[in-house]
């Protein structure tokens, strides 16, 4: 039996009704799982606690609003330094010490207890009126001296005009295939409805085309 048949709320339901002293075979019947399957959740209850029985599937607790304690401190935390380092948060290697929405949900998992998804993170942030700066991922090429140097020569200015110059000659080339290929269509288009003749009055086409006279008559079978 799979553990995501039942959520986590189901679950935590079901072990604290075992814990009152109901019977597991009961409940196993009711719920639509095995008894064996809810002893396994009571054996991870008793040793861990809610962890032991969250739903692997998500991996995170129920999910419920802040309470008025925790939206100030986490406000709080979020508007007092533009550098999420300041506060312990891990950050990627290469990356920028700015916020940004992976460490705002970094930081509210750390501080609350329970696991938030990152569209109730952004509503919060939107509640709150702060904004994350915006990231550009931006490519600065960087040449040496020689190389721009290099451009200014004749020799690269008539390496480009040459390139310039077979562009512009693989174009036309290219066009005029295009017509070449047109025009052989529509010679062909054209033969074939010279070939197609209107039938003879009487003449039968298509499957009967070789039946005989349009008015034959059936053979009797004798």
């Amino acid at each position: 039996m799979k553990e995501s048949k039942l959520k986590t709320e189901d679950r935590l339901a079901a072990m604290q009704r075992v814990a009152a002293g109901e019977m597991q075979v009961t409940l196993a019947k009711e719920l639509g799982v095995t008894r064996q399957y809810i002893a396994l959740l009571w054996k991870r209850y008793k040793k861990k606690g809610l962890e032991g029985i969250l739903d692997k599937s998500t991996g995170v607790r129920p999910l419920r609003a802040l309470t008025e304690k925790e939206e100030t401190n986490l406000r709080d935390l979020f508007r007092s330094t533009t550098q999420p380092s300041v506060l312990k948060l891990r950050i990627a290697t290469g990356k920028k010490d700015i916020w940004t929405n992976s460490l705002a949900l970094q930081l509210a998992k750390r501080e609350l207890d329970f696991v938030p998804k990152l569209s109730q993170v952004r509503e919060l942030l939107e509640k709150w009126d702060i904004q994350f700066p915006k990231i550009r991922h931006t490519i600065d090429p960087v040449f040496s001296d020689e190389f721009y140097a290099y451009l200014k020569t004749p020799l690269a200015k008539q390496i480009r005009e040459r390139e310039l110059a077979a562009a512009a000659k693989w174009e036309e080339e290219r066009e005029a295939k295009r017509l070449e290929r047109a025009k052989e269509t529509e010679l062909h288009l054209k033969a074939a409805s010279d070939l197609r003749t209107p039938p003879a009055p009487g003449q039968r086409t298509g499957k009967h085309a070789k039946g005989g006279p349009r008015h034959t008559k059936k053979k009797r079978r004798k």
